[in-house]
């Protein structure tokens, strides 16, 4: 056996063996929660050989948690090969598919739930277990990915990946790997020449290289786009219906709640500085249209009727003390609601800016009017994840994570720009 082929042996011994003792202190865990959450004020042992194994219905259902924990191991195990972009909103979804699925399972077989707090801290402890292993074992055993030399030097730039670079020559397989990145541009000669390339012949997972940097960095990079991934970059026209549909019912449902708001931080703004509670502005939305954004007022009045355009800045001093509090929450953009309702916005979509700024980067960023086929939002993924814009280089950048979003938006993708979101909101980042 080669050196090589004993240190991967090793790191798979060493892999399997944490694996082993986390989920079991894990699974442990799961089940004395739940026996002493059940057993109440009773002494631990005495309940559990007395009460909890005599009596199949009770140990059935402590044992489901641990159940439940498997079967969502498993299916992140297969969904999470790689740490990307969404890699922790999949285990809230399959922690909660689960333990869903286990009480719909007890509601069939007529056993009652023994305690409902003990099933909603299940939950929480089960999300972040899976969450604690999977961040353990990408940072202390990284994804060992085949990729041919002369993909996008990008992917190279993100950590744990152990990345195995091949050449364009014939090779054979000397170091086992989890996953295949193939160049899309490669001859498909060059390809099956390298084997290595090829590893989807013996059973291992192939990804294209373009669809990998997409997956690790959550943005379609400019400087790798080709003509064939660019053709790719087209929204969903058959998801449009199904998502205005849903904003206009959770928009009309909301108004009342919204309306209330407004009012109540309008007189705020009032109290803190003189000026009107509202603040409009022209902005530039779908096929490149102009219409008027309304938010609520953030800033002294002298200075929100300057005509120059600016980007706005940490520390801005135009931003009033009770606006500076309402932009930390993002309460300054409730009255965009008005504007999802009249078709002009859309609940998640790329932020719309102002047309001085758009005429400006037309003609210095490519494909930056990609950004105008879809609904502006009033929260988005280049939003969540890279914040604000405060000069031409970071709008660059910002534009990668809109072309990221038209090419994959669906349900999923602006489920988890929701969750990220009301991350953001209550840790309050990013506001300015």
């Amino acid at each position: 056996m080669s050196s090589s082929n004993h240190q991967l042996f090793s790191r798979d011994r060493a892999r399997g063996a944490f694996s082993i003792v986390f989920h079991s202190f894990a699974i442990l865990l799961l089940l004395i929660y739940a026996i002493l959450d059940i057993s109440g004020s009773n002494n631990f042992f005495l309940y559990f050989t007395n009460d909890l194994l005599p009596v199949p219905e009770k140990s059935l259902f402590v044992l489901g948690f641990s159940l439940t924990y498997v079967t969502a191991l498993v299916i992140c195990s297969h969904s999470l090969t790689i740490p990307s972009y969404d890699s922790f909103n999949k285990i809230v979804v399959i922690s909660m598919s689960c333990l869903t699925l286990y009480a719909t399972v007890l509601a069939i077989s007529r056993i009652s739930l023994l305690s409902r707090t003990v099933f909603l801290v299940e939950l929480i402890l089960t999300t972040l277990l899976l969450m604690l292993y999977f961040l353990l074992r990408f940072r202390m055993f990284p994804t060992r990915i085949a990729i041919s030399d002369k993909a996008p030097q990008e992917l190279f730039e993100h950590k744990n990946i152990e990345w195995v670079k091949q050449g364009a020559g014939p090779t054979s397989i000397q170091e086992r790997v989890d996953l295949v990145a193939v160049d899309d541009e490669s001859p498909v000669t060059q390809i099956t020449q390298n084997s290595q390339l090829s590893g989807f012949f013996f059973g291992i997972p192939r990804i294209s290289a373009f669809v990998l940097l997409e997956e690790l960095s959550g943005k379609v990079k400019l400087s790798s786009l080709t003509a064939s991934v660019l053709s790719t970059i087209s929204p969903p026209r058959a998801y449009f219906l199904t998502k205005r549909i849903g904003e206009l019912v959770f928009v009309i449902v909301l108004s009342p709640l919204v309306f209330v708001l407004c009012l109540l931080l309008g007189t705020l703004i009032k109290i803190d500085s003189a000026g009107p509670m509202l603040f409009r502005q022209r902005r530039t939305g779908l096929n490149g249209k102009e219409f008027w954004i309304t938010k609520l007022r953030t800033m002294t009045h002298d200075l929100t009727e300057l005509p120059k355009e600016r980007f706005a800045t940490e520390a801005d001093q135009r931003i009033t003390q009770t606006g500076r509090w309402i932009r930390e929450y993002r309460l300054d953009e409730l009255p965009q609601f008005w504007n999802v309702l009249s078709g002009e916005m859309s609940l998640i979509g790329p932020r719309p800016e102002q047309p001085e700024f758009v005429r400006q980067f037309r003609s210095s960023i490519p494909l930056y009017d990609i950004r105008h086929t879809v609904r502006p939002g009033i929260t988005g993924w280049a939003q969540i994840r890279y914040g604000y814009a405060s000069s031409e280089e970071q709008a660059r950048e910002k534009l990668e994570y809109d072309l990221f979003y038209i090419k994959h938006m669906s349900a999923w993708l602006d489920f988890n720009i929701v969750l990220r979101t009301l991350t953001t909101i209550v840790l309050r980042k990013g506001a300015r």
